[in-house]
Parts: structure tokens; C-alpha cells; sequence
């Protein structure tokens, strides 16, 4: 090894010290995504009532149509803990809580490769960052992410025994968290099953320890205010029926190649090291990744999930990789010139991402992160004392009931799977695209006022509309009110 010595085997502070540098480069990577998604407000409201109310199964108390309805806020606790973070420091709160998630997965995934070399851990690391941080939103789903880094921290640390009442105690808590703790599932089904059918595993305390795993983890999800009706929500969510009208739940082909290449490059990788180290596959981690790969090309929304399962599978081929020309000559001469570059290298991504973020802030409390929400309609309704029934832009519907609760609006991101009946979001696209029976569905439920996209093509037809008046309009909304005998 000698002149390689002290890069190779960093001591113990400058391996404390790299990693901290490493980390804040990940925080920094994690905090580039700017979008704030519609889910959010809703989310932020869901939170607030629960706090409030003490409780978790609450009558919705925002639509004008199903008020009363007890809906299935399977993300209860997570829209609490985002509640709380936005209280206590607005969007830099949210961030915080953001960067905490995310630095938990990477911490999480270094921990499951412990026996990987340095150089593999932190690359893995690094590929992990770079594919996922744009699905870093605030939203409730990046909680998922930290569900699964820790269950593959389990299934690549712990012995089956040792393991399984983590398991149980990890999917206790998921389903209280997000609907994707049923990805979790299978992927803790398949790893059992590829251990013992294609790794050869006799059977054995292990073998009935990762089989009991499964049930015992099923059976602790029904740990929640819901009860099975999480499972609704979680199999509604995956299948999601409407998925045509909401952009996020498209699949991967429908996208420019561009906005996903990230993920393309990462099955190549990922495919390739498969192809060329295939006598030591990780035949857990190859199954589940594929499944979830099969679900991600049908879904965008579902396209991140491939990454943590595959991660030990492309950890073992850098491994044997790396091993081509570990202890070679060639090998020294690379790490004296190479390694000293990195912390340089960070040091350099983390002040242009750190500048980059204080120079573009996000505005906080009653105002939006976004220029798309109906911010001005909203100032306008306060301004004048108008709050009653909205018939409502779909993407707006989390904003409006969070910005001002006085307002009871038609449609929000929960859509089929937490409280409306499936037909609803289409019943809503037929109203706004003056479909058959427009006026019908309009009148349902008698809404006082109608808040939607200037360009939508209704609002021409109710500038001509006798019932209605304008009264507000500006670069992106369009605010009329019924008009009254």
C-alpha cells in the first residue's frame, strides 16, 4: 500500500471530517429542488387539525360536498411532524425537516454497507443523492424513502432473528407514515423468498424467521387509527385509477427522456455491473429492484422506489470492481493523486449550491413558494369578507383550505384514494373543459363562488354565464361570484 496509506486508511478524524464535508454536500444537493408541490397545503392542514383535534380520524371539514365523511389520513403522523416543523420555522422549518430525511436515508444506506469499502459506500452514497434529490419534495412520500433505507439497513445488517422485531416495529410506524409501506412488504417478501428459493438457504431458525417476518410485519401496520382501511389507501395508491389525469402518476415513456435521464442512466449502470460481476449476484437485491423497476416504468410517481433495493447490488459490483486493481501499483499512484481532490471537490459543490439556495428563498407563512396559486384571488376574497362553497382549480383545492379555512372548495390532491369517490377529479376535468352536462356538475352542491385558470375554457363560457359575475382577474386566476336577485 505505502505511499497510498494515508487515503486508503484515512485515520479516524479525517475520516469524521470527510464525512461531515460528505454529508453537507448531500444536504446541499437535497435542498437544489425548488418545487414546493399542491399536496403540501393540504398536508399542512391536516396536520393543524389533528394537533388541534387531538386525534387522527377526523370528519373532513373542507369540502363542501362530503363534509362529514371520516377520511383516511393514512399520512397522519407525518403531516403532523410537517405541522409542527412549519410552526416552529416556517419554510426553513420545512427544509430542516427535508434535509433531516433525506441525510437519514444516505446515513442509513452507508450503515447497510459497512463491509463495503470506504470508496464504495460514499460512490453508492453519491448515486443515491444524484438520482433521488429532485424527489425530495415537501411531501409526505420522501418519508417512505427513510422507511426503506431502513429497511434495507435490516436486511443487510442483522440476522433474521435479530432483525425481525425491528421489522415489526418499523412497519408499525410506517403505516402510520405513508401509503408506500406496501413496497415495503414486498420488498421484505421478496428478499425472504430470493434467500431461501434462489440463495440455496436450508431451512433453518433464519429461514422461519424471514418467513415470519412477512405476517408479523402485515399484522403490525394494523396498528393505526384506521385499522385495514391503510391497506385500502396503500393498494388504491399503487393502482391508482385516475392516474391519467395527474401528470406525477404518468408512465416513465410519457416524459422527455431528459427529465428522467438520471434514472435511465442508473438502470444502465446498475444493468451493466449486473452483466459483468453476475457471479456474485445479490440475487435479494436484483429481485427486488426489478419489481419495483417494472412498477417505476409504469409510474413516474414510483421510479425513485428501484433505487434504495438496488443499491447493495451495485455496491457488490464496485466492490469487484474496485478489487480489479486493489493493491497494485497503478492503484497507489491513483489514490496520492486522486483522493486528496475530493474534499476540494465538494467543498466547491457545497459554496455554489449553499449561494445558489440563499440567493433564491422561498417566501413563508400565507404566501407561496410558487408563483402558480391563486395568492392574489385569495388576498382579494380576505380583503372583501368572502368566504363560503368554491368550486375550485384542482391543483389550488390544498391551498385555498389552508390559506383560508373559511373556505369550503370541491376538489383537492386527496382525490379517489383518501376521501372522494372515484369519478370525482373527472367529473371535475369534464366541468372545466365544458364537457356534457357541465352546468349539472357545476351546480352540485350549489358553490358560492368559482375559482379556476384564467385559460381554463369555462371561463369564457361564464364570462357569458347570467348566474354568474366577474370579480376578480389577474395573470393566473379567475374569481366569480353567484349573482344574487
Amino acid at each position: 500500500m505505502g505511499a497510498a496509506e494515508p487515503y486508503a486508511n484515512p485515520s479516524p478524524l479525517r475520516r469524521r471530517a470527510f464525512l461531515a464535508l460528505f454529508l453537507f454536500s448531500c444536504a446541499m444537493a437535497l435542498n437544489l429542488q425548488r418545487l414546493v408541490d399542491p399536496d403540501l397545503f393540504w398536508h399542512l392542514r391536516g396536520g393543524e387539525d389533528i394537533i388541534r383535534a387531538g386525534r387522527a380520524a377526523l370528519p373532513d371539514s373542507w369540502n363542501y360536498l362530503f363534509s362529514g365523511k371520516v377520511w383516511i389520513n393514512q399520512q397522519w403522523l407525518t403531516e403532523v411532524i410537517m405541522a409542527l416543523a412549519f410552526k416552529a420555522g416556517g419554510y426553513w422549518g420545512l427544509m430542516a425537516l427535508r434535509t433531516a430525511v433525506g441525510l437519514g436515508c444516505v446515513i442509513l444506506l452507508m450503515g447497510a454497507l459497512k463491509k463495503r469499502p470506504l470508496a464504495v459506500r460514499y460512490t453508492v452514497a453519491a448515486v443515491f443523492v444524484a438520482c433521488n434529490a429532485k424527489f425530495f419534495l415537501f411531501r409526505t412520500h420522501t418519508f417512505s424513502f427513510l422507511g426503506m433505507a431502513a429497511l434495507i439497513y435490516l436486511l443487510e445488517r442483522l440476522a433474521p432473528l435479530k432483525r425481525l422485531p425491528w421489522i415489526i416495529a418499523l412497519f408499525a410506524l410506517w403505516a402510520n407514515v405513508h401509503a408506500f409501506f406496501g413496497l415495503g412488504l414486498l420488498v421484505l417478501g421478496i428478499w425472504a423468498v430470493a434467500n431461501w428459493w434462489i440463495g440455496g438457504r436450508r431451512f433453518g431458525m433464519d429461514t422461519w424467521a424471514d418467513a415470519a417476518s412477512v405476517p408479523l410485519a402485515c399484522a403490525a401496520t394494523l396498528l393505526n387509527p384506521f385499522g385495514l382501511g391503510v391497506w385500502r389507501t396503500a393498494f388504491e395508491t399503487l393502482g391508482h385509477t385516475e392516474s391519467y389525469l395527474v401528470t406525477e402518476w404518468w408512465p416513465i415513456w410519457r416524459y422527455p427522456f431528459l427529465a428522467n435521464a438520471n434514472f435511465y442512466l442508473l438502470v444502465a449502470l446498475v444493468a451493466a455491473a449486473a452483466a459483468v460481476w453476475h457471479k456474485k449476484m445479490h440475487w435479494p437485491s436484483i429481485s427486488a429492484s426489478s419489481v419495483l423497476l417494472l412498477m417505476g416504468i409504469k409510474s413516474v410517481r414510483l421510479t425513485s422506489t428501484f433505487t434504495l433495493p438496488a443499491m447493495p447490488l451495485l455496491a457488490g459490483s464496485l466492490d469487484e470492481a474496485f478489487g480489479w486493481w486493489r493493491g497494485e501499483p497503478k492503484r497507489d499512484a491513483a489514490s496520492k493523486r486522486f483522493f486528496p481532490l475530493l474534499p476540494a471537490l465538494l467543498l466547491a459543490f457545497s459554496a455554489l449550491a449553499a449561494s445558489w439556495i440563499f440567493s433564491h428563498p422561498i417566501t413563508t407563512p400565507r404566501e407561496v413558494p410558487r408563483v402558480d396559486y391563486p395568492v392574489g384571488a385569495v388576498n382579494y376574497m380576505k380583503e372583501h369578507n368572502l368566504s363560503g362553497k368554491v368550486f375550485n382549480e384542482f391543483d389550488w383545492g390544498g391551498y385555498l383550505v389552508w390559506a383560508d379555512p373559511a373556505l369550503k372548495t370541491f376538489i383537492d390532491g386527496r382525490t379517489g384514494v383518501l376521501l372522494f369517490p372515484w369519478g370525482h377529479m373527472m367529473a371535475w376535468k369534464e366541468t372545466v373543459d365544458l364537457g356534457a352536462g357541465w352546468r349539472a356538475r357545476l351546480e352540485e352542491g350549489h358553490p358560492d363562488f368559482i375559482l379556476v385558470n384564467r385559460d381554463d375554457y369555462i371561463v369564457s363560457q361564464l364570462l357569458a354565464e347570467p348566474g354568474w359575475k366577474l370579480l376578480y382577474m389577474d395573470h393566473m386566476a379567475a374569481l366569480f361570484a353567484r349573482k344574487t336577485t
